[in-house]
């Protein structure tokens, strides 16, 4: 790429008149930056478009982010409801199961015999 700089360099020199072996500095700055701006001209219109076309996207994905993000809360609530639903029940079966639970065992014990 720095080749093809200086190649730029000494055609945009030749051709606006400035001479490489000239020694004013003013001049030679002057001459500098003509060519660096004829050379980066493509790539600043490309570096520009690029930032349209950046901030059109972001435009764009602005209300696509939010409907994700509104779709993923909802979907977060909906897991949690469906959570806590199974919750109740296995906690109701198993409240269920410690009721029945002491009775079977007092009937157990009436009917055994008593150990001596």
């Amino acid at each position: 790429m720095k080749l093809r700089q200086m190649i730029q360099f000494v055609v945009s020199s030749a051709t606006s008149g400035c001479s490489l072996y000239y020694n004013n500095d003013n001049n030679e700055n002057s001459c500098n930056t003509a060519s660096n701006q004829e050379e980066n001209a493509p790539e600043q219109i490309q570096f520009e478009k690029l930032e349209t076309k950046l901030a059109l996207q972001r435009q764009e994905m602005a209300p696509v982010l939010e409907q994700t993000s509104f779709l993923a809360v909802k979907t977060m609530e909906l897991v949690v409801q469906d959570y806590a639903k199974h919750v109740i029940k296995a906690l109701a079966a198993l409240g269920e199961a410690i009721r029945v639970q002491p009775s079977e065992y007092q009937r157990e014990l009436r009917a055994s015999p008593p150990l001596e």
